[in-house]
């Protein structure tokens, strides 16, 4: 199942690079998981995601994810993704899908979050994630972010609130944060930073 799983995503990927591509993008998400992908025209995309922890080559992750993004109604914008990784070991692997929408009430100054992420990990078996927020953006650039959330940091689900900041300019957008535990389940708290660059083709 995982072979076939990781076929069908390699399938989508390259299905994708034979299209027109306008955008690609890199980044990294939570100190640990670098990427880089592509994104069409019509705003269908691939991702390949690989973490860069201080461990031996073989415990490395990594992701592959196909996203699709569109705008709704009363100015909302949408991001639908499918993924599936697998650490290099084989140890273990995940799958999942994640829907993401942001309502922009104002478009400076009230920015509401919602993400829902069901996944599946060969160990902890299947879950659910969420993630319910709130930004402003007090600056044209620089906004505030406060989240709620029980996605996992690392591979844990755990009920965290997070707070920090964005920067966002034309194409690249950077966010320093804090999570904070909100139960007993793990009381360390940790410091981020992600960020996403945008480079037209």
């Amino acid at each position: 199942m995982k072979k076939s799983l990781f076929l069908v995503l390699l399938l989508v990927a390259f299905s994708f690079a034979a299209l027109d591509s306008t955008a690609l993008v890199a980044g990294m998400r939570s100190n640990r998981y670098a990427f880089i992908g592509f994104q069409t025209k019509e705003n269908f995309g691939v991702a390949f995601e690989n973490s860069v922890q201080t461990q031996s080559p073989k415990k490395q992750y990594a992701r592959l994810a196909a996203f699709y993004a569109f705008d709704l109604p009363f100015n909302i914008h949408s991001n639908y993704a499918v993924y599936g990784g697998m650490r290099y070991d084989k140890e273990f692997y995940d799958v999942g899908t994640r829907v993401e929408l942001l309502w922009k009430a104002h478009e400076r100054y009230l920015q509401l979050n919602g993400v829902w992420q069901p996944f599946y990990d060969s160990d902890y078996g299947r879950n659910f994630g969420y993630l319910v927020g709130v930004r402003s953006f007090v600056l044209p650039e620089v906004g505030v972010v406060a989240n709620f959330k029980n996605i996992p940091e690392y591979r844990d689900v755990e009920r965290r609130v997070s707070f920090g900041l964005v920067f966002e300019t034309d194409h690249l957008s950077v966010m320093p944060e804090i999570s904070i535990p909100v139960d007993g389940q793990n009381p360390l708290t940790r410091v981020f930073v992600s960020f996403v660059y945008y480079f037209p083709l």
